[in-house]
Formats: structure tokens, sequence, C-alpha cells
């Protein structure tokens, strides 16, 4: 007789976990007990390490639920928390536990040593494997893209290719049943995308994902491109074959997981597409904006890239609802975006896609890597002309470089630090960063002149002939918090002018403009 075992998955510091959200509906169509513990909802890397209350919490939450196993989804800024809390589980618990996501799949060698079993891939029919032959009792060790750690040997799976039909797979579990989040030294009930307690929720995460105004989804899987910053890259020295790593949704299942979560919540005012990059082809996109139109009706964001945004595809996505299409520029400084970040992509190409979004009357968010150790003043000079021929306003998001396994720039940062190293150098000092906290900037730049001149850009209230002016004055560069303080003021008026049109619009309410008074993200971030 075969009885089913049950599991419990952990999301570490991401209450949007699309990928053990996914597995849950996969696992629980086929009839297996899955609970899901949200385990903080950490942004800054100031604070990534867990308090030894809330590890606590978490302990006697998995031992109350009695779960057969336990799955971890693991990216590399946790690395040290996910190691904790293992451990803990392993010692204490004795559940043996399974670790999924981007870096065991990237790093499986080391996260098998702390890991009794490791998912290299992507998750949804492997864990559903995996459960089947527990539950009935069968071996495990030939399943695809299964690492496990026994009696003192590590058994390699095969490769397991990345899922093709993404049609095949279920839409994320967004419920109540079975869900806890640990927050603030308290276990809460409930998924806390769902959460009601007015009095608890934005006193102590402001940044909490709900469903209460947006929702967050994928409509496809993988990036074609392969710029040295990005996961991305590794993957597709994993699988030559491109086909096997950029993979779309039919615009039928997309539209359907739309329609299914906007019924259960009718309050959703927009949709955000988190894809690397969304389908950009054609014929795919004229038949999104058509259903689009004709079942959602609502304002989204996509995301794209210079290279592939065309107008006429603008066009269609404009009269569909589209508000907000952001893309990377990365670095302003071409020389840098081509020779370090593999990113292909020249000034005059940035500069006509952010003319065909302008045109367009759509809001545009830009990426830029500010805090990096490749560019000099003449660079961040260039970088400072690029954002002023770019057409105004728009929203700038200012990111430091962070040095992440097995990607091509992490080579490139530490051999301009330390010379020449080989791969088992690199990944020993990426495992002492991560053993205090995983932030890889442990010399960052901060230069918070630049970094002000920069946001001045995207205000179309400040003359650009003032920027240069400032750019170009010995005495501001001798002086730059007068320019840190023009800019966050500049900041707050931008941001009380947008409050105020979008509150007049109806696009936000007097507690979102409440909740956000602070700025702290806001202001260090978005400009």
């Amino acid at each position: 007789m075969t009885e089913k075992k049950n599991i419990t998955l952990i999301s570490l510091n991401d209450y949007l976990a699309l990928g053990s959200r996914n597995i849950s509906s996969f696992l629980k169509e086929s009839g297996y007990k899955v609970d899901i513990i949200f385990f903080r909802n950490m942004i800054s890397n100031e604070k990534l390490s867990s308090a030894e209350i809330e590890e606590d919490l978490l302990i006697d939450l998995v031992r109350r639920l009695d779960a057969s196993i336990v799955g971890i989804s693991v990216c590399s800024p946790y690395f040290k928390t996910a190691s904790q809390v293992t451990q803990r589980i392993q010692e204490e618990l004795k559940i043996p536990v399974i670790w999924g996501g981007v870096h065991p799949t990237i790093m499986p060698e080391q996260s098998i040593k702390v890991a009794d079993m490791i998912c290299v891939g992507e998750g949804e029919q492997f864990m559903l494997e995996l459960m089947q032959n527990l539950s009935e009792r069968k071996s495990i060790d030939k399943i695809k893209g299964l690492w496990i750690r026994k009696n003192g040997e590590i058994i390699k799976g095969e490769d397991s290719a990345p899922i093709q039909n993404l049609d095949t797979l279920s839409y994320p579990d967004y419920s109540n049943e079975g869900k806890y989040f640990i927050e603030a030294n308290n276990i809460y009930e409930g998924d806390p995308a769902l959460f009601e307690d007015k009095g608890l929720v934005g006193s102590w995460r402001k940044g909490l994902i709900t469903l209460k105004n947006e929702y967050y989804m994928l409509a496809s899987r993988g990036c074609p491109f392969r710029c040295a910053y990005c996961c991305n890259s590794f993957l597709h020295k994993k699988y030559l074959n491109q086909d096997k790593v950029v993979r779309w949704r039919s615009v039928g299942n997309v539209i359907g997981e739309i329609i299914s979560i906007t019924k259960r919540f009718p309050k959703i005012k927009k949709i955000q597409f988190y894809d690397a990059l969304f389908p950009w082809d054609r014929d795919w996109v004229s038949e999104f904006c058509r259903e689009y139109k004709r079942h959602v009706n609502r304002p989204f964001y996509v995301s794209t890239h210079p290279h592939v945004l065309k107008k006429e595809n603008l066009a269609m996505l404009k009269e569909a609802g589209v508000e907000i299409v952001g893309f990377g520029i990365e670095s302003g400084c071409e020389k840098v975006r081509r020779e370090i970040y593999d990113r292909d992509v020249s000034d005059l190409a940035i500069i006509n896609a952010a003319k065909v979004i302008h045109d367009q009357k759509i809001e545009p968010h830009y990426y830029i890597i500010l805090d990096n150790p490749f560019e000099d003043w003449q660079d961040r000079k260039a970088g400072l002309d690029l954002l002023l021929k770019l057409p105004r306003p728009f929203i700038l998001i200012i990111h430091s470089l962070y040095l992440f396994p097995k990607v091509e720039v992490t080579r490139r940062v530490l051999s301009l630090w330390f010379g020449k190293l080989s791969d088992k150098e690199i990944e020993d000092w990426l495992f002492k960063q991560s053993q205090f906290g995983m932030d890889f900037t442990t010399n960052p730049i901060n230069d918070l002149f630049w970094k002000s001149l920069y946001s001045l850009t995207a205000k179309s209230f400040v003359p650009k002939f003032l920027i240069r002016s400032i750019s170009n004055s010995r005495f501001f560069q001798k002086h730059p918090k007068i320019v840190v303080m023009l800019a966050k003021l500049c900041d707050y008026i931008k941001f009380a002018w947008t409050g105020a049109t979008r509150l007049l619009k109806r696009n936000i309410s007097l507690k979102n403009i409440k909740n956000n008074l602070s700025l702290s993200q806001f202001a260090d971030t978005y400009h």
C-alpha cells in the first residue's frame, strides 16, 4: 500500500517565491500534502542573517508540520542562512533536506556538502518523481538531476534538461491552506500575499508582495542573451542548445493564469511580468495583445532589450494596456558594456530604444550598475552624457555589482583585484564571502557624487545644463554632499508629484502614500 509522503517547502527571504509556489501546486494536483513556510521577506543585503529567535520559530514550525522531507529554495545571497537552517533541521529534527533553485544548480559540489540531496535544474517534474518514488519506497538513485549524499558518498544523477512544454505545469499556489510566514519574531498562519491584518502588515515590511494590487508572473523561462553578470550565461554553457534554455508559454496558458487569479482576487489592478525578457516575437505579441485586451484589460509591465524592441510590437502592447517597459543599460560606457559585461549594445541602440518607448508615451524604467571597479572618471562621465541624451522623464534604478558563482564578471573582478585565479581559488573566495552574508561588494565604491548626478538626469524639471555644469565643477567634486542633498530634494519633489498624480488618477491610495513616506527605499534606488 502506497502512503504518500508530505513535504514542507521553505522560501528564504522571498514572499513571491514563484518556484516554491509552482512546485506546491504541481504536487498538490497529484494528491501530495505540501506546506510552504516563507522565512522573512528580506530586500536589503545589510540584513541577510536571520535572528536566532526566528530560526527557533522555524524549527518548531517544521517539527509541528511533521514533514517527511524538507525542501529549501536557495539563491546564492542566502547560502549562509540556508546552511544554518539545514544543519539545525538535520541535527534537531532528523529530517532529510533537499535544496533546489539557482545556487545548487550552479554550485552542486558546494551545496551537496550541506544538504542531504540537491536538485540540479528545474524542480516541478523532478519533485513529483522524487515524492512518488519515496512514497512507493522505490530507489531514487536514478532520478535525473538528483544528487544524494549517502553513507559518506555522493551519488550524482544524470543531468536533466529544462522543461520544454511549460503549459504542462500548474499555476502558482496562492492560498492560505498550508502557508505560514515568519517575520519580526512571530509566526503568522496564512499566505503573506493574502494577509489581512492591517495592524501588522506595513509596519515591519513596507515592500510586502500582495494580491490586493499587483500580480507577478512569468510568461517564459530563460533569456537569449549571455550577459557576464547573470546566471543565464552559465545556463547557456550548461545547455548548449538555446532552444532548451529559452522557452515561452502559449498565449492561452498565460491568459488562463491571469483569468484564474483575477477571478479569485478581483482587486488585482496590474500585472507585472517578471520575465528576464518578455516574449517579443511578433506573432506571439499580436495574439497576446488581442487576448489580453479581451479577457484581462488591466495595465501591465514588461521587460525588453534594445535589440529586440520593435515599434510595431510596442504599439500593440500599448493598445493592450502596457504602462511600463524596462530594460538594462547596465553601464553608461559602451566599452564596459561590451568588454566587461558581454552586452554588445551600442549607445545608439539604447537611445533609439528609449525614443521608441517615449514616442508611445509609456513609462520607461532603466537599470544601471554604478558601484563597480571597472569604470573610471571618464567612463562615469560618458554614462552621464548617455543618460542626458535619453528622452525624459524616466525611472532610473541603480544597482551595485554583485559577484555570483560561475559567471564571467566574477572572474574579471577578482582578476582585477588579485591577479589571475584558478576556478578553485575563485570558488574558495566566494565561499568565504558567503560566510559574511554574501555581500560580494566587500569594497564598494559607493560613489555618491555620480549616483546623485545620475539620479538627476531622470527628472524633467532639472535643467540638463545644470547637471553638466555640476559634473564639471571642481567645487562640487570636492564637496559631493551638496550634490547628494540636491538629489534627495529632487527625489522628494518627484515622489510628491508622482504620488499626487497617481492619487488623482486613482492609481494609488492614500494608504500607499502613507506607507512610503519614509522614502528609504525610493530615495536610495528609484530616481
